[in-house]
């Protein structure tokens, strides 16, 4: 079973071209992400009716979740979130594998 095959008869990718698709996606990302992140400082940076919990935890008052609720992550859980991306990542290598191993039945 291969796992992430390289073809060796792709031609490398310019340096030069890498740098000019990295300054226009800047073009077009830069502007939003800086939108996005004075929206979570000023518009939703505010206390929530439920509890008074402070959405990006600036303000001094502000409670964590585990002063709120006095619990951590059960282990439990924990282990259930690294089964999940452990099982997650082997179904994606494998759908890579199986596109590949149908590409080459077919040629």
């Amino acid at each position: 079973m291969m796992l992430c095959p390289v073809d060796l008869f792709v031609p490398p990718y310019p340096m030069e071209t890498f740098i000019d698709d990295i300054a226009e996606l800047a073009i077009y990302m830069v502007p939003p992400a800086i939108g996005y992140m004075l929206w979570r400082i000023f518009v939703t940076n505010r206390m929530n009716p439920r509890g008074n919990v402070c959405v990006l935890g600036i303000s001094e008052t502000s409670a964590t979740p585990a002063e709120m609720y006095g619990r951590r992550i059960s282990c439990w859980t924990f282990g259930l979130y690294v089964l999940t991306g452990l099982v997650t990542l082997k179904l994606g290598l494998l759908a890579f594998d199986f596109y590949y191993y149908v590409v080459a039945l077919l040629e």
